[in-house]
């Protein structure tokens, strides 16, 4: 439930143009709003990357996808 709750708060925050790709921000949030969750350091830092390289992953899947489905 907290997960859904704090996405959408963080992803505000990542898109302020403060950092580069709002890395170090998003951390930060991560580890600030799930502690208040009972959610230790490392585990909310281990989320952060990880939704940040799956975020990734998809945008080159989706990048290829585009460029071998264009048929112009």
């Amino acid at each position: 439930l907290y997960y859904f709750l704090f996405i959408p708060i963080i992803t505000v925050l990542t898109m302020l143009p403060i950092s580069l790709a709002g890395i170090g921000i998003s951390e930060g949030a991560y580890v600030y709003f799930f502690a208040v969750a009972g959610m230790g350091n490392a585990e909310a830092v281990s989320i952060s990357l990880l939704y940040f390289f799956m975020s990734i992953v998809i945008f080159i899947f989706s990048g290829i996808v585009y460029l071998l489905g264009k048929s112009e």
